[in-house]
């Protein structure tokens, strides 16, 4: 997912790890996701994802919905703060 202003870059990458790519410079830094599979909310690399399947960023760039298939739930991640919340998820 690309932020409105094509500043920043945010990609789901191998093992559950999220990561923040700075466009201009091309520093890449790790937002969350500790490189386990699972359904940890948590801040940074505390959150624990199964298997992120699609990203979307708000307009201002101050959060990011992660769609995470392997637990059929959508992830709000804060990209301030780094903190990772359930927001929805489907029932049994």
């Amino acid at each position: 997912a690309l932020t409105s202003d094509d500043a920043t870059l945010f990609v789901a990458s191998g093992g559950g790890v999220l990561r923040q790519i700075d466009v201009a410079t091309k520093v890449v830094t790790t937002l969350a996701g500790g490189g386990a599979a699972g359904s940890t909310d948590g801040t940074g690399t505390n959150a624990v994802f199964g298997s992120m399947w699609s990203l979307a960023v708000t307009v201002g760039g101050a959060e990011l919905f992660v769609a995470d298939q392997g637990l059929d739930r959508i992830r709000q991640v804060n990209v301030a703060t780094a903190t990772v919340t359930a927001m929805a998820m489907s029932k049994p």
